[in-house]
């Protein structure tokens, strides 16, 4: 149990503490940020555009809430989401954070609820969950872990109640539920 929080937290730190990592893509342009719902989503390239040239865009981006508080901050390179990607909650908290690469989240992702609790967390590959995963309940206690293999869900998910006390157990294969028992 200690080597799985171990595996568990070395990831977390990291990711609170990295800075955005070089991308295999080039670096952005240096621009100032621009709104993102201001782009253009081009099916046909697959990409994000500047409406104003119909250019791929490249460079950093952002949101704000209604209030004004900053939404999210990240870049796009070659019209694509790219490195490291931030969310704030309208209260100023942080909602998310983690990586992109081609336009996928790739890498440690880590969720908040707007109490600043943590609210989930895990891997993701090419844009699909991979690996251990963990889900909170509002009061920072686990509310269920598992691994998601290849197919979705795969192997025993722990489900707990708010004192972290295992209610069930549920086997997946292949991404569907295939036994579910309640521990005595």
């Amino acid at each position: 149990m200690k080597t799985l929080a171990a595996l568990l937290v070395l990831p977390l730190a990291t990711l609170l503490a990295a800075e955005p990592t070089p991308s295999a893509s080039p670096a952005p342009e240096a621009k100032e940020p621009v709104e993102f719902d201001t782009l253009t989503y081009s099916d046909e390239l697959e990409r994000y555009t500047d409406p104003k040239t119909g250019k791929v865009f490249t460079g950093p981006i952002y949101t704000v809430h209604y209030n004004g508080e900053r939404e999210l901050t990240g870049q796009i390179i070659d019209g694509l989401e790219s490195g490291l990607w931030t969310e704030q909650h309208d209260n100023g908290k942080p909602s998310s954070r983690g990586f992109y690469v081609d336009g996928k989240e790739d890498g440690w992702w880590i969720y908040f609820q707007a109490n600043g609790q943590l609210e989930s967390q895990g891997a993701y590959e090419a844009g699909r969950m991979v690996g251990w995963w963990r889900d909170y309940h509002p009061n920072g206690h686990i509310a269920y872990e598992g691994f998601h293999g290849e197919n979705g869900a795969d192997g025993d998910w722990y489900t707990y109640d708010e004192t972290t006390s295992a209610i069930t157990v549920t086997t997946f294969k292949d991404g569907k539920p295939a036994t579910t028992e309640t521990p005595q």
